[in-house]
């Protein structure tokens, strides 16, 4: 029989800055629950997730088994990017919205359909950033970055039904 994986909504209340512990340097992440719960998770400073996360933004964590020490495990989902700062020095043009073919979708239905392209995309950027971290140095072209990253990327939509 399958488990039922229930997603986490939750909030970042707190980046932490660089500290030094037992595996190594790292920055640790407070998530607050809606029900009030809170969940510390530690990054290794060149993380591509700690480029995404910060103060205020409302993420969904995703069950995802155990790390090394028996913590739950999560993938993390960014929901909003309401009140976040972008990680660049510089202050990102306002993209042109896409144009929608006209296919007899309500305006609801259209959002919905860019939310889950959305989603998509930051899925596929974890799945590219999980590719290079854990092919360090075995690969480095393009190519084999981004079928192992699109490997990812399907198997965690299989594994999710995302």
């Amino acid at each position: 029989m399958s488990k039922i994986i229930t997603p986490i909504e939750a909030v970042i209340e707190f980046v932490t800055d660089l500290k030094e512990g037992s595996y190594g340097v790292y920055k640790s992440v407070l998530f607050k629950t809606l029900e009030g719960e809170k969940i510390w998770k530690s990054f290794p400073p060149d993380s591509e997730e700690l480029s995404i996360l910060t103060k205020g933004a409302r993420v969904r964590l995703i069950p995802n088994g155990s790390t090394k020490s028996g913590k739950p495990s999560h993938v993390i989902e960014l929901l909003e990017r309401k009140n976040m700062q972008h990680p660049c020095s510089v202050t990102p043009a306002t993209p042109p919205k896409p144009a929608v073919p006209q296919t007899g979708m309500t305006d609801d239905q259209k959002r919905e359909v860019a939310a889950y392209i959305e989603q998509m995309g930051a899925l596929y950027r974890f799945a590219y950033g999980q590719a290079v971290h854990h092919l360090n140095g075995m690969a480095n072209d393009p190519e084999t970055l981004h079928s192992a990253a699109s490997t990812l990327f399907i198997a965690a939509q299989r594994k999710f039904n995302l």
